[in-house]
């Protein structure tokens, strides 16, 4: 029967091959560690057994119409991650997985635990702006951001960090509308934060000015949803006009 530090040696393995996307790998493991170890305590074999349920749900999740169709009951299995053992980096996964399958709520929900449980909003940056891409068009999607800032975020300064990261982030992975409704929303409140701040909105904004939004008639959508109504005609131009005005303001702020 393996000792303490074998049995950790192994679960991090496991950890290791389910953070890298190998799940199979990752079931192996804890499959081979189960039927080696029947002396293992009762509460251990438990959660061996739970964690093998938990990687064959995400087997089964290899695409979003299949993941679509998991009960509540799964998702949640899903969400408890490594349970009351649970790591940093085992919720990050647990978040990473919702995302890649295209449970973009569910992953929203986990990243905001992190978040409370104290990891760092920069860290999260990222997924949180996939999760609002995907689950929000360009006309609403500055007001998600601004709500999410206000759940997670302890002061005023540190919510419009994230929302400009966040705005960064849409404008360097091509999401054009996104990014200019965010920006244009930002400019209402950013007088209050630091001059830092301000400069990086400033530079995102004149970065954004080259940049020509989705052509009158064809309004922005969510990035992999086709259910959302257009905009009017010219939204494109109008975004586009508000934008230099703003950049012209900010730099002149400077």
């Amino acid at each position: 029967m393996p000792g303490k530090i074998t049995y950790a040696l192994l679960r991090k393995e496991a950890d290791i091959y389910r953070s890298q996307g190998l799940p199979r790998e990752s079931l192996r493991v804890y499959e081979n560690l189960l039927e080696s170890a029947p002396g293992l305590p009762a509460k251990t074999q438990a959660a061996i057994r739970d964690q093998i349920q938990k990687i064959k749900i995400e087997i089964q999740c290899n695409s979003v119409d299949e993941c679509a169709r998991l009960s509540d009951d799964q998702i949640a299995l899903i969400r408890q991650g490594w349970s009351e053992d649970a790591t940093t980096e085992d919720r990050i996964v647990s978040a990473s997985s919702f995302h890649e399958v295209g449970r973009y709520a569910d992953a929203l929900l986990e990243c905001k635990a992190l978040i409370r449980n104290g990891v760092p909003v920069d860290r999260m940056s990222g997924l949180l702006a996939s999760c609002l891409g995907h689950l929000h068009t360009p006309e609403n999607v500055a007001s998600a951001a601004a709500r999410l800032a206000l759940e997670v975020c302890g002061d005023p300064v540190a919510g419009v960090s994230l929302q400009v990261a966040i705005a960064e982030t849409f404008q360097q992975r091509g999401h054009i509308n996104h990014a200019v409704s965010l920006v244009l929303s930002l400019s209402q409140s950013i007088h209050f934060a630091p001059a830092e701040l301000q400069h990086r909105l400033a530079e995102l904004s004149e970065e954004l000015t080259r940049t020509r939004p989705d052509p009158p008639g064809h309004g922005p959508r969510p990035l992999q949803n086709s259910s959302c109504p257009p905009s009017g005609p010219g939204a494109g131009a109008r975004i586009l006009s508000a934008l230099r005005q703003f950049a012209r303001r900010l730099a002149g702020s400077r």
